[in-house]
Order: structure tokens, then C-alpha cells, then sequence
């Protein structure tokens, strides 16, 4: 009885460390951003070089995080002038052109975060960084995250003859980088 009583108890701690021990595991996922600095370490950079680059990050995470949360709210202002009982055209277009602003000032600001880096690259890691960013990035596998492509079902394609559309067009998905519902 005294052993039965034990079981419960040394197994929920047991399992807690079991769980703790699993995430704390480090994630193989990281290399999502390319913007953060972990984005660069196969570019085998010396301390101050990484210690360059974590600063360029910085920055430019103090410059597109305020952009970033004004694109959320005018995203969430188009969306709901979108959805009203009479759309006013005007007023979506100017929102949608508002958000195109906002995105292309983040682009600017990753762009010059690139440029940045690569300033400080020597001559090896520049090529290997020049290919990082023909591949987009170091994926494997290609290009990740292009939406619907190959055998789509929906308007414009039913099945394995489908011409590779899906329902929001040629290699346009919900996850794409490119896609208008974003």
C-alpha cells in the first residue's frame, strides 16, 4: 500500500523532469528570420564581427518594431473597412497604399541592415553571404512557404490535372511572402 502511495508522486516528478529536460533542448527551427543575427552564424564570424551584427539587429529592431505595430493597426483598419455593410473603395485603396508605405519602409531598413553586415564580411564570407541571399537564406530545400502550387482543389483546379492555382492563385497561399490577404 505504502509503495502504491509512492508511485503517484515519483512518477509526476519524474515526468517533470522528463518534460523540463525536453525544452530545454535548443530549437532546430531558429533560422526562420533572416534578419536575426543567429541567421548569420554559417558564416563562421569572429567575436567582433558577431558582436557588429548583434548591434546592426538592434537598431534595426528599434527602427521596425514601431512600423511593424502601425502596419498590425492599419491591417486591422483595412480588414475592417473591408468587411463593412457599403465598402468605401476610396478609403480601402488609400489604406492599402498606406500599408505598402509601411512595408516598404521595413524593407528599406532590412535592406540597409544587410548592407551593413556584408560591410564588415571579409572576402570568403562575403561569397558565401552573396549566395545566402541569392537562395534566400540557407533553407534547405529551396524556398519555403509558397502557398498552393502542383495539384490544387477549388475554381481553379480539381485534383492531380490541376494547372498548379489554387485557390489564391499560382503559387499564392495563405503563408506566401507574396500574398494579398497577408
Amino acid at each position: 500500500m505504502k509503495t502504491q502511495k509512492l508511485i503517484a508522486p515519483v512518477l509526476l516528478i519524474a515526468l517533470f523532469f522528463a518534460t523540463s529536460a525536453i525544452m530545454a533542448q535548443p530549437r532546430t527551427f531558429n533560422d526562420q528570420n533572416p534578419d536575426k543575427p543567429q541567421h548569420f552564424r554559417n558564416l563562421d564570424l569572429n567575436d567582433e564581427q558577431q558582436d557588429k551584427v548583434d548591434v546592426f539587429f538592434t537598431e534595426m529592431q528599434k527602427q521596425i518594431n514601431p512600423i511593424k505595430a502601425d502596419l498590425d493597426e492599419k491591417e486591422a483598419q483595412l480588414n475592417k473597412l473591408m468587411i463593412a455593410d457599403k465598402p468605401d473603395n476610396q478609403a480601402i485603396v488609400a489604406k492599402v497604399k498606406e500599408i505598402g508605405d509601411l512595408k516598404t519602409k521595413i524593407q528599406i531598413a532590412r535592406v540597409e541592415n544587410r548592407m551593413k553586415v556584408r560591410s564588415i564580411l571579409d572576402e570568403n564570407q562575403k561569397t558565401r553571404f552573396d549566395a545566402m541571399e541569392m537562395n534566400d537564406g540557407p533553407r534547405k530545400g529551396g524556398k519555403q512557404g509558397r502557398g498552393q502550387r502542383g495539384t490544387g482543389f477549388g475554381p481553379e483546379g480539381d485534383g492531380p490535372k490541376a494547372d498548379g492555382n489554387g485557390p489564391y492563385g499560382a503559387g499564392r497561399g495563405p503563408n506566401s511572402g507574396n500574398c494579398i490577404y497577408r
